[in-house]
């Protein structure tokens, strides 16, 4: 039994330890927090002025455009039918009566 009482006395002054980092760390981070939020500026820092636009106008959020099919057919029923390519037929004229 004295054993086990020993071990565990050891396991509780080992947390002990570990509480008192954790509880240091905790206090760093707060004052890093506390020293980040005294730097930040307390007046907003305006956009700046784009000449030539309109008052409050923002510009469209960039879009990558991606074509359609080309083997695309239609839609039916909002769905995309696909459908045989398109192919241009062009006829040529035989001049050569033996072909």
């Amino acid at each position: 039994m004295d054993v086990v009482r020993e071990e565990q006395a050891a396991f509780r002054e080992e947390m002990d330890s570990i509480k008192s980092k954790i509880e240091k760390i905790f206090e760093a981070i707060q004052a890093l927090a506390r020293r980040e939020e005294e730097a930040r500026p307390s007046v907003p820092i305006p956009n700046p002025v784009i000449y030539g636009l309109p008052p409050g106008f923002v510009p469209p959020p960039e879009r990558t455009h991606v074509p359609p099919s080309a083997h695309t057919s239609g839609v039916v029923d909002g769905v995309v039918v696909q459908g045989p390519p398109i192919v241009n037929q062009v006829v040529i004229p035989r001049t050569d009566e033996e072909l």
